[in-house]
């Protein structure tokens, strides 16, 4: 018996010198630690009043709109346009919330429950499958700020927090009877078609894989898996029927594929708004994930092996935007990171149990500390612009300049991109680079101003320094957006972002305000020409 246990040693010696990671505290300590690192995580959103996200003006924007109508208000520029599609989970909730405290408020609300929704949703998918704590709640926190969040792609967030906890429940109820595990999968389908369609792709595909892996495990089993994803696939087949036979826009437009941001997005996963100090982060945990592979210390389960190929050839194989939703291959990765855990196990020798939990706190404290640096600062710029807004004449039209394309070196200046949208509410102004396409957004604008809309391949919306003094100058407009080809005749005031530079069009424009991030012009009167319906009606 001796001989045998000895000869068994160096066959199972990672077995038994090697321990999860929190394997040395108790459940409790556990528990509190991780309490602790997600509240740190989503500090930020306490000390500001509007955090500096790129698309989140925009939505906090369309919210005031949604709020602002439904009691009784009207916006000359803007309508109401409930319909049956997705994207929606956002424009849902914060008007409830706006009930009982201000739009503001309520959006911070919003984006602290959808954090959590992320946190706890990974953190319930691994506890369904190993039945413990280990790597999922640190890994959430750590790319928590990564680029497809700090975009402020708030439906996406949510709808993949929910699409953890859907996956968590379609694991814990597999020997449940098929009729509960059938109810809640229609629940947690009509839910993500609703709140974000990503989060249902999200679902289906890592359930399909979960079970397809289970199927192929077992011989002679063409009944159950028919049954199976017969009852997998049905409520989604149901309601997307319904939307195309709606002819849904949210089934349209266009695609296109953009193959160097895929590598890109891999470098932003830790931080939107630095790229070195997301590639640096980023390349230290490819770097110890290759290590624990290496000394066979991180493993996954079989199941895991067939959700991580399907995850990765999906990477490959999805466009930069599809169904009128950009970004979508940008989003996987951070999909993954959040599913992966529950199917990993990382081992480590009992020496190096006491440092890990250690140095995880402090990635995550500088990441968090950098987060809420930027939106300090942007605090205070958004303050400057609601006050310029005051400036603005009610019911005017204000167009948004700037660079045409963002740039990763320069991330920390995404969250001003969408800012001046706010002028919908504060001035009852219109502006183009609103978020108002039909069948995407409950808030269009209406018929009269549709020649203001911007396309799905402008979700930028700004005009470019270079094009605005083109059109001045008489250039041909034809290849120019319809929104844009005659502004000095269809607006009122130009917000031109960016760093403060001399007027570059002094016999138009008159500078009226200025701040950091931004300067305010307001358009001379060039003539009463009237292009157009809706064209402006000068006083």
């Amino acid at each position: 018996m001796t001989q045998r246990n000895i000869r068994c040693i160096p066959r199972n010696e990672i077995a038994y010198s090697s321990h999860p990671i929190f394997s040395h505290w108790s459940r409790g300590r556990t528990a509190v630690f991780l309490s602790l690192l997600t509240i740190i995580a989503i500090s930020p959103a306490l000390l500001v009043k509007i955090p500096a996200m790129m698309d989140y003006p925009n939505n906090l924007a369309r919210m005031y709109i949604l709020v602002t109508a439904r009691n009784g208000g009207a916006n000359n520029f803007y309508q109401v346009d409930w319909g049956f599609y997705p994207n929606l989970a956002m424009d849902f909730m914060v008007p409830q919330l706006a009930r009982f405290m201000s739009v503001e408020t309520a959006g911070r609300v919003f984006l602290i429950l959808t954090e959590l929704l992320v946190v706890s949703g990974a953190a319930s998918l691994e506890f369904t499958v190993k039945r413990r704590m280990e790597i999922a709640v640190p890994t959430a926190l750590i790319i928590l700020y990564g680029a497809p969040f700090a975009f402020g792609l708030m439906n996406f967030e949510f709808s993949l927090g929910l699409a953890l906890w859907a996956i968590a429940s379609w694991i814990f109820l597999e020997r449940s009877a098929w009729y509960i595990r059938f109810g809640v999968h229609v629940c947690f389908v009509c839910s993500l078609f609703f709140a974000e369609a990503f989060g249902l792709g999200v679902y289906g595909l890592t359930i399909g894989l979960y079970e397809l892996k289970q199927i192929c495990a077992v011989r002679n089993k063409c009944k159950k898996a028919a049954i199976t994803f017969g009852l997998m696939a049905a409520p989604a087949v149901a309601i997307f029927s319904v939307v195309s036979l709606r002819a849904a826009p949210a089934l349209g437009g266009m695609i296109y594929w953009r193959p160097l941001l895929k590598l890109v997005s891999i470098f932003l996963l830790i931080n939107g708004y630095s790229f070195w100090l997301s590639w640096l982060l980023t390349l230290a945990l490819i770097i110890a994930i290759y290590v624990l592979l290496r000394k066979k210390l991180l493993s996954f389960s079989k199941a895991g092996r067939w959700i991580a190929a399907g995850f990765l050839i999906c990477f490959f194989v999805l466009p930069f935007q599809v169904f009128n939703a950009g970004y979508v291959d940008f989003r996987l990765p951070a999909a993954a990171l959040l599913v992966f855990p529950a199917f990993a196990t990382v081992s480590l020798p009992s020496r190096q149990l006491n440092l890990v939990p250690w140095i995880l706190a402090a990635v995550i404290g500088i990441n968090t500390a950098y987060v809420g640096w930027v939106w300090i600062i942007y605090d205070k710029e958004y303050m400057e612009l609601k006050a310029s807004f005051r400036l603005l004449r009610k019911d005017s039209r204000v167009l948004v300049g700037g660079d045409d394309e963002l740039t990763i070196l320069h991330l920390s200046e995404a969250p001003i991109m969408h800012a001046p949208t706010l002028a919908v509410h504060y001035a009852k102004a219109l502006v183009p680079t609103l978020f108002a396409f039909p069948g995407l957004q409950p808030v269009t604008l209406r018929p009269e101003f549709d020649h203001f809309r911007i396309l799905e391949t402008q979700l930028n919306g700004s005009v470019s320094v270079q094009a605005l003094k083109a059109i001045a100058a008489g250039a041909d407009r034809k290849t120019l957006p319809e929104f844009a080809r005659h502004w000095p005749d269809y607006y009122d005031y130009l917000y031109l972002l960016g760093p403060h530079i001399s007027n570059p069009i002094p016999s138009l424009l008159h500078e009226i305000d200025k701040s950091r991030s931004f300067t305010l012009y307001r358009i001379r009167n060039r003539g009463s020409r009237s292009i157009g319906v809706g064209a402006p009606n000068r006083r």
